[in-house]
């Protein structure tokens, strides 16, 4: 197959930022904040696995040595941060870079997509006959993509996966979406590239003619001209806050979003519908495509759930000198009450005499006498984008005698909480990290929180109603 890279010099200063791009120098620098900040390098990486996590450092940090753009760059920082598991750690843009104004604005995106470099190939020369190779060509059951699998052996990757049609508008024919390398299990793993070339780390599964990307990133089948096309359904999952009347017997609440500007909103939607709620004898609660947000907003929902005392893991504080000013700065700048001021400083006192390591803390048990008996059945509904906030509501749940989870297995954003970002030397982005390590179990990081009833997601517009169904038989 015949690969030819056109527009070299927009593919270099495109991707470059300033006039070099010391990647060993950017790579170092996000070594140096892993190993001084990040809860999960402290928390996963120990005496029976530091000679491999020493390895693979060293590994990329020589790897870094060949990245001479930003996107290759970006990309190896992102294949030695994907080392851990830990899905708040990611890498954006900083503010004032993000490459448009409008993120709506579909003149400003196809502007965007248009200075990205292409290839030209030819496809026909793909093989398509071996079972066991992830070259070829390949489609999305729903038709929206074609792309083209090669090997391409670098320092950098062993195989790139290219655009040959789209209907999405962030991509056009000919452009790199993906790069395939081996990585220190000698698996072939998945560097894909995000609408705004954000990089991310995806396992993949070959099987026979279907190839999986992430537990739900793509799946492509082998590429067979005329085949027949599924148009992705319209899922009707609330995008605003909802609550009603289903039946008799069943009340609904979607809760779309944990973000800190719902609180007021949620709780008083509860207070409004306190009538309802004491006489209801089943509640669907809807947590789809709710990634999270702050811990006080789920609090007034645990009463309508609780049947018995619950165990919530405390937060561990993650030491560290970045940490400690980011509090002093949040105490300053944010804090209002006297109270909660004495607390963070409390907080400080003790990260200062205890610099690279996670604070200690003691795990809460919730009660409550206001509970809520009349209602028998709770359901709670969760998909893959159910995330942090979403899965710290979804553990308490699973600990309630009255309460099982639908769906499919949640996001897997749990173990670590507080975001920050840091700014990396001389590329336009940043890569946020937690502060602390919440102590929920870590088997649900990545993987996600598993349902009691698992639901066919081809048939998500059809939850609520499979679920009234089942509750009130």
């Amino acid at each position: 197959m015949r690969l030819i890279y056109i527009s070299f010099f927009i593919l270099t200063t495109l991707f470059c930022y300033g006039q070099d791009c010391n990647c060993t120098k950017e790579m170092t620098y996000v070594v140096e904040l892993v190993e001084s900040n990040l809860p999960a390098y402290f928390d996963q990486v120990n005496d029976s696995n530091k000679q491999e996590y020493i390895k693979y450092k060293e590994y990329y940090k020589e790897l870094s040595s060949f990245a001479n753009t930003q996107r290759e760059c970006i990309a190896t920082i992102k294949r030695y941060l994907s080392y851990f598991k830990d899905e708040h750690l990611y890498i954006t843009y900083k503010k004032e870079a993000f490459p448009v104004k409008d993120r709506s604005d579909t003149s400003e995106i196809k502007e965007f997509v248009q200075k990205e470099p292409v290839i030209e190939f030819e496809a026909d020369t793909l093989n398509n006959k071996n079972k066991n190779s992830i070259e070829g060509v390949w489609q999305t059951l729903e038709g929206d993509y074609i792309i083209g699998i090669s090997a391409d052996k670098t320092k950098l990757y062993d195989y790139i996966g290219f655009v040959i049609e789209t209907s999405n508008i962030y991509w056009k024919k000919g452009q790199i979406k993906f790069e395939f390398y081996k990585d220190k299990d000698d698996k072939i793993k998945c560097l894909g590239w995000g609408g705004f070339r954000t990089p991310y780390v995806s396992e993949i599964f070959l099987k026979c003619d279907t190839l999986q990307i992430g537990r739900n990133d793509f799946t492509f089948i082998r590429y067979i001209k005329g085949l027949e096309i599924y148009p992705k359904r319209k899922n009707k999952i609330n995008t605003e806050l909802t609550f009603k009347i289903l039946s008799e017997q069943t009340l609904y609440f979607g809760i779309p979003s944990f973000m800190g500007d719902q609180k007021h909103a949620i709780d008083s939607i509860i207070m409004h519908n306190l009538p309802l709620l004491k006489t209801a004898k089943n509640l669907i609660i809807d947590v789809r495509n709710n990634l999270g947000g702050n811990s006080p907003c789920i609090y007034e929902l645990f009463p309508i759930i609780y049947t018995n005392p619950v165990t919530m893991g405390c937060i561990q504080q993650m030491a560290s000198l970045d940490n400690i000013r980011n509090m002093e700065f949040w105490r300053d700048n944010e804090v209002k009450k006297r109270y909660e001021r004495k607390s963070i400083d409390k907080s400080i006192k003790l990260m200062k005499t205890s610099i690279g390591t996670l604070l200690p803390c003691k795990p809460n048990i919730y009660t409550t006498k206001k509970t809520f008996e009349n209602i028998k059945n709770v359901a709670v509904l969760a998909n893959i984008n159910s995330a942090s906030t979403s899965e710290e509501f979804l553990l308490f749940c699973r600990q309630s005698k009255k309460t099982k989870l639908y769906g499919e297995n949640s996001f897997g954003a749990i173990s670590y909480g507080s975001v920050r970002g840091r700014d990396l030397p001389t590329l336009p982005y940043q890569i946020n990290i937690a502060m602390n390590k919440t102590g929920e179990p870590k088997e649900f990081e990545s993987s996600g929180i598993p349902a009691d009833i698992y639901l066919n997601i081809n048939e998500e517009d059809l939850w609520i109603e499979q679920v009234q169904k089942m509750i009130e038989k």
